[in-house]
């Protein structure tokens, strides 16, 4: 019992680049995005957070 089964493991989900680790273009565009994003309320890019 001390091992454990495939249905116990946990996923891990990928996740995105910190800001802080990011390059200045890709700062430069996620801010134009998420500023697009708060004028359109959020109809022109859905998913700013994935990217």
């Amino acid at each position: 019992m001390g091992k454990a089964s495939p249905f116990e493991k946990h996923i891990k989900y990928p996740t995105g680049t910190k800001y802080a680790d990011m390059t200045s273009r890709q700062k430069t565009v996620f801010i134009v995005k998420l500023i697009a994003c708060i004028c359109t309320f959020g109809f022109l890019f859905p998913n700013v957070q994935n990217d």
